[in-house]
């Protein structure tokens, strides 16, 4: 992704996507290890980062564009619990010891869907934080790639994660899972 598209996604979510929402539903609390899947420019993984204290979060980004706006971003903002790691998400061992996840408008695009939730059901205590575009938002990737809440509801439950809590954004929704029995 170009940097002048960071800018426009950075503005996009401020004004379409409340983060006090957003971290209501991840709760990040100290001692977390959070993985933040597709970290775009990073702007998750650092306000996760300074509620976790000595805990961890692991920014998944495969694009040279979007490993440089997250390392600016943390070096302006003197984070350093924060580990970018270079890597797609589909062909990358997960790290250890992780508790939460979470995916900003990257899920649609994965290839590795099914394989993804599968290793993540391995899990023990997980929980899964997901926002993604409605189907019917007039801007974003293409159609056929989006979920339906209830679609997305259907593929997680299909790997033992039951949805907890869903919140409706004006052209996106969010939704937390947690694996069945936790």
């Amino acid at each position: 992704m170009e940097h002048h598209n960071y800018d426009r996604v950075r503005q996009m979510r401020e004004d379409h996507i409340p983060y006090a929402v957003i971290e209501e539903l991840v709760h990040p609390v100290n001692g977390d290890v959070i993985i933040d899947f597709g970290s775009g420019d990073g702007f998750y993984a650092a306000k996760f980062s300074r509620l976790i204290g000595k805990g961890k979060v692991y920014a998944f980004e495969h694009s040279r564009a979007g490993v440089d706006a997250i390392r600016k971003n943390l070096s302006k903002n003197g984070i350093d619990n924060v580990e970018i790691l270079e890597k797609d998400i589909c062909s990358s061992d997960l790290p250890h010891g992780f508790n939460k996840v979470f995916f900003s408008n990257v899920f649609h695009d994965l290839e590795c869907q099914d394989s993804l939730l599968e290793r993540l059901s391995k899990a023990t205590g997980l929980e899964v934080t997901f926002i993604e575009f409605k189907p019917e938002t007039p801007f974003g990737p293409p159609r056929d790639i989006r979920f339906s809440s209830s679609q997305l509801a259907a593929k997680l439950g299909k790997h033992g994660f039951r949805l907890v809590s869903e919140r409706v954004f004006d052209y996106h929704y969010a939704q937390k899972y947690v694996l069945t029995g936790t």
